[in-house]
């Protein structure tokens, strides 16, 4: 009895798990390990596998079971322990606590306004059939758009993207696949430099998407297109750190190039060998607007 006592405080605890008991309880029989040791380890044990509330109505729990006129210097020091390494749990979550940020205060919503897109945070991906094997998955890299907006009347919104067509991205493609791309076959970007989106319209189908209906001119050829979109949020600015308003919007679509006169490599009704036809389109952007009052920093 009195050899079990320096474990009651900690193995109590313990038992919550199961295996983690049993594998104690088969030392001690064996006397396998020190009672100092025991001591230490059920204790820490303890503070791993139970919280700190759990610990402590345990404690009071086996220290009122206990044959308190055998108690020596070792079920002290497991209560002892116990009760040490609750307070340095207690001390590492207050200086975590005390170490945390403060909470960003509220930034105001972002005004009606002109405003530009943030290169730093915009993609423009594009993706076509491979012979039917993959869906290659190409991008522009320079680009530019002007966007007119006022969060309170989203169906109000215009905007007109420029593309640079020599700017199609065609990683580790062969140089002359480049040559193809760039050429009469398909962009003919020497002649057509440009490729421009304007928008003449936006309706909304729910509370932040919309479908954005416009002009897409490429290839020399200028056709209608529907984006659908999604906005997806903006501020006035964050003292500090971003001294402008800004908006982000996403938004996907698709048209098919034999309409604007790229018609090499389309397969055949009923095959895929070759390059699709439909191209698919997804832009991530974000644009900023308006400077905000007092700003106080450079955008990140």
């Amino acid at each position: 009895m009195e050899r079990n006592l320096p474990l009651a405080a900690g193995i109590g605890a313990l038992n919550v798990c199961a295996n983690c008991g049993r594998m104690l309880d088969v030392a001690l029989r064996a006397r396998m390990i020190d009672s100092l040791y025991y001591a230490v380890s059920c204790a820490a044990m303890a503070c791993v596998f139970l919280t700190k509330e759990q610990i402590t109505q345990l404690i009071l729990a086996e220290l009122s079971t206990m044959n308190l006129k055998t108690i020596r210097m070792i079920p002290g020091l497991t209560v002892g322990c116990a009760l040490a390494l609750l307070s340095l749990m207690g001390g590492r979550a207050s200086a975590a606590e005390s170490a945390a940020p403060p909470a960003m205060p509220a930034l105001a919503a972002a005004p009606a306004g002109q405003y530009q897109l943030d290169k730093s945070h915009a993609s423009l991906l594009l993706r076509v059939s491979h012979l039917g094997f993959s869906t290659y998955t190409t991008r522009f890299t320079r680009f530019d758009a002007e966007l007119t907006f006022d969060p309170a009347k989203p169906t109000a919104a215009r905007v007109v993207t420029t593309i640079d067509a020599k700017s199609l991205a065609l990683d580790d493609a062969p140089p002359q696949c480049n040559g193809i791309v760039q050429g009469p076959q398909f962009l003919d970007s020497a002649k057509f430099p440009k490729i421009v989106f304007r928008s003449q319209s936006v309706r909304m189908t729910g509370e932040k998407s919309m479908e954005i209906s416009g002009t897409l001119d490429l290839h020399g050829v200028t056709r209608p297109i529907v984006l659908t979109g999604t906005f997806n949020g903006g501020y006035a600015g964050m003292p500090n750190m971003d001294p402008h308003a800004r908006v982000g919007f996403s938004a996907h679509g698709s048209f098919k190039r034999s309409e604007f006169g790229m018609t090499s490599y389309v397969p055949a009704p009923g095959t895929t060998m070759g390059v699709g036809d439909l191209i698919d389109v997804s832009i991530e952007a974000e644009f900023t607007g308006p400077p905000l009052a007092d700003a106080g920093g450079a955008a990140h």
